[in-house]
């Protein structure tokens, strides 16, 4: 009995809704678009020092594994070379993360500016 009284309430709701009138109709203000600024791109140089399991070093995805003073030379050379440069120190699987610290602390000693990018093995 208490389900077809819900059933005839809701049916005289939505006959309700059905018919109202929507007196109340407002305008809507869309916002004004604007013009971005002209952002300047980076203009940094990336370096990507990838340190691998056995803890060699590979410079911007080269052939050739490299030594921790190899990778010294190299980015003080490229920092003559292009005044602004970043590095991008990648560490493969389970790679020393001493390595990882002293190539960090390098970048820190030539004041070049570092990111660490680490990957989480199970």
């Amino acid at each position: 009995m208490l389900i077809r009284l819900i059933d005839i309430v809701l049916i005289v709701l939505f006959g309700f809704i059905a018919i109202a009138r929507l007196d109340n109709q407002r305008k809507i203000e869309l916002p004004k678009s604007k013009e971005a600024p002209l952002m300047i791109p980076d203009t940094l140089d990336v370096v990507h020092v990838t340190i691998t399991q056995a803890g060699e070093f590979y410079i911007d995805l080269d052939q050739e594994p490299s030594d921790y003073r190899e990778v010294e030379e190299y980015l003080i050379k490229r920092k003559q070379d292009m005044k602004e440069i970043k590095v991008t120190i990648r560490a493969e699987g389970m790679a020393p993360f001493q390595f990882v610290r002293e190539t960090a602390e390098m970048c820190d000693r030539l004041k070049i500016p570092r990111s660490i990018m680490v990957e989480i093995v199970k």
